[in-house]
């Protein structure tokens, strides 16, 4: 991520954030959250609870690849891991039917 706000250094605006746009939405990746993303790095290390882990990830989501989700759930040894991967999803995953998916996902961790 330093590397894209670095190539992306004068797009930066005066406050020091660089704008991200996706559809609608304007993310502001400041390089602060970049720095403090590196120290407090929390999926660095195995995780070996017995418990479960749900990923829930758009099929068409350009900003993170569904490649991060399979990596994230490796980190779970010993998990019930589920990825649901959500055909023609976005990143956002907002619409109605992608909305019911993810609650119905969340109902089945409860």
């Amino acid at each position: 991520m330093e590397k894209i706000y670095q190539k992306n250094e004068r797009r930066n605006n005066k406050k020091g954030n660089l704008p991200l746009k996706h559809g609608n939405y304007e993310y502001p990746i400041t390089y602060q959250l970049i720095k403090d993303g590196r120290k407090n790095k929390v999926l660095n290390k195995k995780v070996y609870s017995n418990m479960k882990v749900t990923m829930v990830h758009g099929e068409k989501d350009e900003v993170v690849p569904v490649s991060y989700s399979r990596k994230i759930l490796r980190l779970f040894p010993k998990a019930k891991k589920r990825l649901n991967i959500i055909k023609k999803g976005d990143h956002s995953l907002s619409n109605k039917k992608q909305l019911k998916i993810i609650l119905k996902e969340l109902k089945l961790l409860i």
